[in-house]
């Protein structure tokens, strides 16, 4: 919005984009207000609120702003105060002139603006401990690989063979151990036993999601006939598993049903270890 020529009393104008040109001749005063707002004819009170302000005029009375950014340019000259409200003070040119007294108030950023750090931060956040957590997964992941290779196999074998059971005993475990933990915490006599369950407990939750990510990655590697070791197929599968769970609601999901299959392969595989030991009169 451009205003040009002659106005024989006050302007009041709000757009988008406010212009107030160098033809125009404001007989009295000016209330402006829009996005980006140029001024660059003489007025005699000038009262503007915008995002980006811009003035390049004289101002025969005085000057109240409210801005994201003031700037006053060239010979621009204010007669009367100059009072304004922004973030941080303005850009006022050298040879500009103000003949009465200069009033900054400085103003907090908005909420939207502190909402959109706030998000930002956590977002870096965020990205870091996921970064830490694959770092971590991978390397005990390689671990379990090389230092228990018959019991990564073994539970592997579990998901492929009982996945639907591992995926029910696996949101069973999920709800029934933080129950039984608390119950043993109540009683003096069973927290020992509680901690130890605990423990165990958070051990599984952060082993289950290895073993079922090397299943996929042997599942994908043997469909599209990849000569790949297992190390390889844990890292190429792990990658893959991080990056689908930043996709919205399929990566939630994603983690929930690996997080079941997986805790409940272990708790299988632990059951056969024992039974297993047990027959051998090894415990």
């Amino acid at each position: 919005m451009v205003i040009e020529g002659e106005v024989g009393r006050n302007v009041s104008v709000a757009g988008g984009n406010v212009t107030l040109d160098k033809s125009a001749q404001i007989a009295g005063n000016a209330a402006i207000a829009g996005g980006n707002v140029d001024v660059l004819s003489q007025i005699k009170d000038l009262s503007v609120a915008g995002g980006n302000v811009k003035i390049e005029s004289t101002v025969l009375g005085n000057l109240t702003a409210g801005a994201g950014t003031l700037t006053i340019l060239g010979d621009s000259r204010v007669s009367g105060n100059l009072e304004y409200w922004s973030v941080e003070k303005a850009t006022i040119a050298p040879s500009v002139q103000i003949a009465g007294k200069t009033t900054f108030h400085q103003t907090e950023e908005t909420n939207t603006k502190r909402q959109e750090a706030a998000r930002r931060f956590f977002a870096a956040i965020g990205m870091f401990f996921t970064v830490i957590s694959f770092i971590s997964s991978l390397v005990v992941g390689l671990l379990l690989i090389w230092l228990m290779p018959v019991y990564t196999q073994k539970t592997v074998d579990i998901i492929r063979s009982k996945f639907w059971l591992s995926l029910l005993l696996g949101f069973v475990t999920l709800i029934v151990v933080p129950v039984a933990v608390l119950i043993l915490l109540i009683t003096l006599v069973g927290i020992p036993i509680g901690l130890i369950l605990l423990f165990g407990y958070f051990v599984i939750l952060y082993l289950s999601k290895l073993f079922v990510v090397l299943v996929f990655g042997k599942y994908i590697a043997g469909r599209a006939h990849w000569k790949l070791n297992s190390y390889w197929v844990f890292i190429a599968s792990l990658a893959a598993y991080y990056l689908v769970g930043f996709i919205p609601v399929i990566g939630p999901l994603m983690k929930l049903i690996v997080l079941f299959v997986g805790v409940g392969a272990i708790v299988i595989s632990k059951k056969y270890y024992f039974t297993t030991f047990r027959s051998k009169k090894l415990l």
